[in-house]
């Protein structure tokens, strides 16, 4: 059975890559007679189109389900980079009913968890013309392996220009996501004392108004999950702000 299923997967993908190849080529070539884009960009969607009635439908035979899977979202990118090729070099003014069909082509896709990263990917790529930001939608972030460097990391934020806040913005950005990661994670940078360096940066007194926005969220009673950065910096502020009214009293 894995045998017959190792033939059927490959000989379904040597057939997209012969058709994938067959469109490249049509579309290097000038293209004059009226309706020949679109209908190419069509054509180039069927192999998405067949792939989600197979795959969302019960078969007798057991492909391996990540080999398949990896197969076609690498046919769907090719499929992707063609027509993108297509409407730059063509200049086609049939792009936006080749959208309507793409919207129903990929709307299962879409809808499915274990695809909806990578087909998400696509579209900015294909906006860009940049096919390296596709993965800009999957997660690399897993566990901690070597702390030493992302403490060193964290050690140049002081570097930062002071007026570069996209910057800014993303370093705090990723060691939010990093502490959301998971609980070993989360261990991880506080025994290299990432937290803590945190907690007693922003405990300083010339930069309250940070503290108070870090505070305001919370206090609004929200009910989405809380960041675990900005939860943990939370407490410590509210536990800041009680310690300070004690003194002064």
């Amino acid at each position: 059975m894995k045998m017959t299923a190792l033939l059927y997967t490959e000989r379904w993908y040597e057939t997209q890559v012969c058709r994938m190849e067959t469109f490249r080529v049509r579309v290097v070539k000038d293209i004059s007679e009226p309706g020949t884009a679109l209908e190419m960009m069509m054509t180039a969607m069927l192999p998405v189109i067949s792939f989600v009635h197979v795959f969302s439908a019960p078969t007798p035979v057991g492909e391996p389900g990540e080999q398949v899977l990896l197969e076609v979202m690498e046919t769907i990118r090719m499929v992707f980079m063609i027509v993108m090729q297509l409407v730059i070099t063509q200049r086609t003014p049939y792009i936006l009913e080749f959208y309507s069909v793409q919207t129903l082509a990929l709307a299962d896709l879409v809808a499915d968890s274990r695809t909806v990263d990578v087909i998400l990917g696509f579209f900015p790529s294909m906006s860009l013309n940049n096919f390296s930001v596709s993965g800009i939608f999957t997660s690399a972030l897993h566990l901690i392996k070597l702390p030493g460097a992302v403490r060193l990391l964290w050690d140049f934020r002081p570097q930062l220009s002071a007026d570069n806040s996209t910057m800014d913005y993303a370093f705090f950005k990723l060691f939010e996501r990093l502490c959301a990661t998971c609980h070993r994670t989360q261990a991880t940078l506080k025994s290299i004392g990432i937290i803590k360096s945190v907690i007693e940066y922003y405990a300083d007194a010339k930069i309250r108004k940070d503290v108070e926005l870090l505070r305001r969220p919370m206090d609004l009673g929200a009910t989405s999950p809380r960041p675990p950065l900005l939860g943990t910096l939370s407490s410590y502020a509210k536990d800041v702000s009680l310690t300070e009214a004690k003194t002064q009293q």
